[in-house]
């Protein structure tokens, strides 16, 4: 592992310990940091579950699956939040999106607040992914948003990189 890797959610080991893998449709109440101490997901909202059997995999591996109304949380800390404790920081979720199209967003990762905060959701009404960053403060006091095409049932990798000088977004890619 990287040295400052804060968090890993990795749901082919849900609970990490290496061998234990949930039942298949298993609701999960936490999602173990495989990086190990803090930092731990735990359910916001609805019933997030673990999926392996064959139809739910992702390149062979089981998945978390979500239905619209499910969310996990990771309580919020200073080595996650606070700008001066580190000077760049690197977020990437790999992600399948969902066989119908609900008109509404889907958010997949959100951080921050009002004042900083990055987020990555889709607009399934737009058939596209929206990545991005914003900042009120100086030094970095703007917002930088990309939108990608989108597809139905597809796998992505989304990448936001971002230093002391703003975010750098990578397009989505397929898996």
């Amino acid at each position: 592992p990287l040295p400052r890797r804060l968090f890993w959610l990795d749901a082919n080991d849900p609970v990490c310990d290496g061998t234990t893998q949930p039942v298949d449709g298993t609701a999960i109440a936490t999602w173990h940091n495989k990086r190990g101490h803090r930092h731990n997901a735990t359910v916001h909202a609805g019933n997030p579950t673990f999926e392996s059997d064959a139809g739910s995999k992702l390149n062979g591996k089981p998945v978390m699956h979500f239905d619209g109304d499910d969310a996990f949380t990771i309580a919020n800390h200073d080595e996650i939040n606070a700008a001066s404790v580190y000077t760049e920081k690197t977020i990437t979720i790999v992600y399948r999106t969902s066989n119908t199209n609900t008109g509404s967003e889907q958010f997949i990762y959100e951080q921050g607040g009002t004042g900083t905060g990055y987020s990555l959701f889709l607009e399934p009404a737009l058939d596209r992914i929206v990545t991005g960053a914003w900042d009120d403060a100086a030094p970095w006091a703007d917002e930088e948003f990309i939108h990608s095409p989108s597809a139905t049932n597809t796998a992505f990798i989304s990448t936001l990189v971002h230093n002391s000088t703003g975010p750098y977004i990578m397009n989505p890619n397929l898996v």
